[in-house]
C-alpha cells in the first residue's frame, strides 16, 4: 500500500492531528474559531491530496489563495502560516508510521511524497507572500489616497482658517469702529479682578481721563479722580443684575462739572458665566443746559416733551380730560397807568414769581403768559388728581400774593391782587399754528369757561366750575355762587368760590 493510499484512507486522522498540533503549538491560531479552523484545515489537506494524486494545481492554488487571504485578514504573519503548514508533516508521518508498524521509509513512495509536500509548502508560502504583498500594496494605495485626501483637507482647512482669521480680524475691527463711533462712553470691568479692560475714546472725552490712566487698572482708583464710584456700581450690578438709567453729576478730571446718564449691567461669556460689568455713560450736559435755558421761556415739561420726541413735530393733538387755570391781575390797566415801565416790570416779576412757583409746585403745565394773564394746564394723573392740584395751586397763588403784598406795602408799593378761574373738561391738547411756528395749548369749551370764570373773579377770588367741583369729592372749602350768563355761551354757568 503506497504512502498516498494510506493518506487518502486516513484523511480525518490527519486533519484532527494537524488541528490539534496547530492549536497546541501556535497561540495565535488557538484564538481562531475551532470549527472554522477545522473546515480550512480539512479543505487544505483535501486539495493537497488531490494535487498529489493527479497533479491538478488549480484547485490547490485556489485553496492556498483563500486560506492565505483569510489568514492575512486575521492578522497572522507568514511565519505563523508556515508553522501551521509544517504541522501537517508530523501528522502525516504519524499516520503512515502507524500503518506500517512504525517504519516510514519502507512505505512505497513516502520519500517522494514528503518531497512533494515540502514543494507544496513552498508554493503556499509564496502564495501567502503574494497575498500579503497585494494587501500591502492595496493598503499603501489607500494610505496614499488618504494622505492625499488629508493633504487636500489640511490645505482646505488652512485656507478656511486664514479666511476665518481674516473675518475675525475684520469683525473685531468693525466692532471696534462701532464701539468708538458710539456717542455713549463705554467701560468694561472684568468680573474676577475688577480690572478695566475696555475704555472707549468717548468715555475718555466724557470723564476727561485718558485711557492710559484707566486701562489695566482697578476700578478702585476711579473715585480718586472723579466722584464716580465705579466699584460701587459694579457691586450693585453683581447683586441686582443691572442698574437702570440714573442721572448723575460728575466732576471731570479737569475739574469741570457735567451731567450724565449712567447705566450698567452684567456681561456673560458663551457658557453663561459672569465675564464682567458694562458701564455706559451719556453726557447730557448740553441737553440740561438747553432744558434750563428754554424752561425760562416755556414750561420745562414742554421742553422735555420736545426733546424726547422720536418724530418731527406736527400740528396733531389728542383729546384729554384736563383742568384749566387762568390767573390775572385785577385792575392791571389802572395799575399800569400809574407806574413807570421800570416799576411795572418789577411788579410783574414779583407777581409771576409767586404764580409760577405755585403752579409748578402743584404739577401745573404753564401754557402761556398773555400780558399779566397766566394759563396753566393740569393733566397729570387721574382727572380727580388734576382737579385737586389745580385748586391747591390756586389757593397757593392767593396765599402767596397776600404774603407778597405785605412786603410790597412795607416798601410803599402798590399791592397785587389776582382773580383765578378753574374749570375741567375734555380738551384737544396739542400744537396749533403752522409748521414754521406753532404753540402747544389746550382748546375746548372747558378752556373758554375757565377764562370766563377768571374774568368774573374779584380781588383774591378763586372761581371753580361745577365740572371741577364734581371731581373734588369733599368740597367743604367751597361756596356755591349763583349761576351767571357769560359771554360766548348760550346757557348760564354754574360755579363755586373757594373760601378764604
Amino acid at each position: 500500500m503506497s504512502a498516498l493510499d494510506i493518506l487518502n484512507a486516513n484523511k480525518d486522522l490527519i486533519v484532527e492531528a494537524t488541528q490539534a498540533r496547530i492549536t497546541e503549538r501556535l497561540p495565535r491560531y488557538a484564538l481562531l474559531n475551532p470549527a472554522e479552523l477545522r473546515v480550512q484545515v480539512e479543505a487544505m489537506i483535501e486539495s493537497s491530496l488531490l494535487f498529489l494524486e493527479d497533479d491538478d494545481a488549480d484547485r490547490l492554488l485556489d485553496q492556498f489563495r483563500v486560506t492565505s487571504t483569510r489568514r492575512v485578514q486575521q492578522g497572522l504573519s507568514i511565519s505563523d502560516f508556515l508553522q501551521a503548514l509544517f504541522c501537517v508533516i508530523p501528522a502525516v508521518r504519524k499516520v503512515i508510521a502507524a500503518e506500517n508498524g512504525g517504519n516510514l521509509h519502507g512505505v512505497e513512495g513516502y520519500t517522494e511524497l514528503e518531497t512533494r509536500i515540502f514543494d507544496l509548502f513552498t508554493t503556499a508560502a509564496g502564495m501567502f507572500a503574494e497575498v500579503t504583498n497585494q494587501q500591502l500594496r492595496s493598503k499603501n494605495q489607500e494610505l496614499n489616497r488618504l494622505s492625499q485626501q488629508q493633504a487636500r483637507y489640511e490645505a482646505q482647512l488652512e485656507a478656511e482658517n486664514v479666511a476665518v482669521n481674516e473675518a475675525l480680524i475684520q469683525a473685531n475691527e468693525f466692532n471696534q469702529r462701532v464701539i468708538e463711533s458710539l456717542t455713549s462712553g463705554l467701560m468694561v470691568v472684568a468680573a474676577h479682578d475688577g480690572i478695566v479692560n475696555l475704555y472707549t475714546t468717548r468715555m475718555e472725552e466724557i470723564l476727561g481721563i485718558p485711557a492710559e490712566r484707566v486701562l489695566g487698572k482697578s476700578v478702585e482708583d476711579f473715585s480718586e479722580v472723579v466722584n464716580l464710584d465705579v466699584a460701587a456700581l459694579v457691586q450693585r450690578v453683581r447683586s441686582e443684575g443691572r442698574i437702570g438709567l440714573t442721572k448723575l453729576k460728575l466732576n471731570r478730571g479737569d475739574g469741570q462739572t457735567i451731567s450724565v446718564f449712567a447705566r450698567a449691567q452684567r456681561m456673560y461669556d458663551a457658557a453663561g458665566n459672569p465675564e464682567g460689568t458694562v458701564v455706559v455713560l451719556d453726557d447730557i450736559t448740553e441737553r440740561e443746559l438747553l432744558v434750563e435755558s428754554f424752561s425760562r421761556y416755556v414750561s420745562r415739561e414742554l421742553v422735555q416733551q420736545v426733546l424726547a420726541r422720536s418724530h418731527k413735530l406736527d400740528l396733531g393733538g389728542e383729546l384729554q380730560t384736563c383742568s384749566i387755570l387762568f390767573a390775572d391781575i385785577r385792575g392791571f390797566t389802572t395799575i399800569a397807568e400809574s407806574l413807570n415801565p421800570h416799576e411795572l416790570h418789577g411788579l410783574l416779576n414779583d407777581y409771576f414769581r409767586v404764580v409760577v412757583e405755585a403752579l409748578t409746585h402743584h404739577g401745573g403745565f404753564i401754557d402761556k403768559f398773555i400780558g399779566d394773564n397766566v394759563m396753566a394746564i393740569f393733566s397729570r394723573g387721574s382727572p380727580e388728581h388734576a382737579a385737586r392740584s389745580a385748586v391747591d395751586a390756586a389757593a397757593a397763588i392767593v396765599r402767596g400774593l397776600e404774603a407778597l403784598n405785605v412786603d410790597r406795602e412795607d416798601r410803599g408799593q402798590i399791592p397785587v391782587h389776582a382773580g383765578v378761574g378753574i374749570n375741567t373738561g375734555e380738551v384737544m391738547l396739542g400744537n396749533i399754528g403752522n409748521l414754521d411756528r406753532m404753540d402747544f395749548t389746550a382748546i375746548g369749551d372747558a378752556v373758554n369757561v375757565a377764562a370766563r370764570l377768571q374774568a368774573l373773579a374779584g380781588h383774591g377770588e378763586v372761581l371753580i366750575g361745577s365740572a371741577t367741583v364734581e371731581l373734588l369729592g369733599e368740597a367743604g372749602d367751597l361756596e356755591k355762587r349763583d349761576e351767571q350768563q357769560v359771554r360766548g355761551r348760550s346757557r348760564p354757568v354754574r360755579f363755586f368760590q373757594l373760601k378764604r
